[in-house]
């Protein structure tokens, strides 16, 4: 379901600009992937930024799992280097690197925008309005989140890889400004736009309301799954469910108290709903500890611990779950995984790092 809206009554030229020049999509990851197949099906013109990769690259988009599994939409799509030469005629930056990059890739992706032209950030995490607000720069500048489940995989020989993004279901997008009473007119041209991809669309007065509610469940369910080694599905199974459930309380505390409306209750709900929905998906900080890359804990868990000492408000499963995961070798973690399990009697199934 696509979500109508009414066009801006503002900000025409922008609109203009939003709708008519190409899409540049920086963070090739799942999501990245997932946005620039959905929009280019859809006759967006769409170009991606990474870190190495460049020229017209092959994507193919599945959806599910299992064997004899077809590609249901293929894209070639001309990728930009960070290390080339910047091309600024791009009337749109979506952002979605991992949230330790996000700061970085702000800056290096501005440089490839038009004058006026909007910056999106979609990536997990906290502290992403403050990054677009300390960019500065006339760029308009909004924050979203996106509820999917996918995975980014690569396919094929060297030569002719195809770079692949699985979905296990979608969600709507939620995107605003970072800061209350900004105007509308840019949230609803860059909705419009991303709704060609047939994604629903959500715009909202505060993008720091999305960010927030999404982490609180980010900040509850990734890190207990990732040291659990287990897809979403699972978790409310096990006695630390109520890590995650105390994370997510935690959390939402901390938003509340950084002026936000967050709820005091229902998270237990919140977090066995989005286990259920997702529930053959491995969270991203799950993916990213199988295939050794650093993980995200200290933009979920490591942020609300930080935020919450500075407010003098105590986040002891936030911080004690930041402890656990941080500063921890990919192998180090699996082998504590475990030996976690083997004390605690968890004796769940294991599924392959595809699944």
């Amino acid at each position: 379901m696509i979500r109508s809206m009414k066009p801006p009554r503002d900000g025409i030229s922008a609109s203009k600009r939003i709708s008519e020049a190409p899409v540049l999509i920086q963070g090739p990851g799942a999501i990245g992937r997932l946005l620039a197949m959905r929009l280019s099906s859809a006759g967006v013109h769409v170009e991606l930024l990474s870190r190495g990769m460049r020229g017209q690259r092959r994507l193919a988009l599945f959806e599910g799992d299992g064997p004899g599994l077809r590609a249901q939409e293929f894209a070639d799509l001309r990728f930009h280097s960070l290390e080339d030469e910047a091309d600024p005629r791009f009337g749109l930056l979506v952002v979605t690197t991992k949230a330790y990059d996000v700061a970085a890739a702000i800056s290096a992706g501005a440089k490839y925008l038009l004058p006026g032209a909007p910056i999106l950030v979609l990536s997990n995490g906290l502290g992403h309005d403050e990054s677009l607000l300390e960019f500065g720069g006339d760029q308009p500048k909004l924050l979203g989140t996106i509820a999917c489940g996918a995975i980014a995989e690569t396919h094929g020989r060297i030569g002719r890889e195809e770079l692949v993004v699985r979905t296990f279901g979608e969600g709507p997008i939620r995107l605003g400004p970072p800061v209350c009473n900004a105007s509308p007119a840019i949230s609803q041209s860059v909705g419009m736009l991303l709704s060609r991809g047939g994604f629903e669309i959500h715009c909202v007065e505060d993008g720091r309301q999305a960010q927030w509610e999404k982490a609180a469940l980010n900040c509850g369910l990734n890190p207990v799954a990732s040291l659990l080694g287990e897809p979403n599905g699972q978790i409310p199974k096990s006695a630390y469910f109520l890590w995650a459930i105390e994370a997510a309380r935690e959390t939402a505390q901390i938003g509340r108290a950084s002026g936000l409306r967050l709820p005091e209750r229902g998270w237990r709900g919140r977090l066995a709903d989005l286990c259920a929905r997702t529930a053959q998906n491995q969270c991203s900080m799950l993916q990213d500890l199988l295939a050794g890359r650093r993980l995200e804990i200290d933009h979920l868990n490591g942020w609300v611990a930080r935020r919450g000492a500075r407010l003098a408000v105590p986040t002891p499963r936030n911080q004690s779950l930041a402890n656990l995961l941080a500063n921890k070798r990919s192998q180090e973690l699996l082998r504590w995984q475990q030996t976690f399990r083997q004390s605690t009697g968890l004796e769940l199934t294991r599924v392959s790092s595809s699944g």
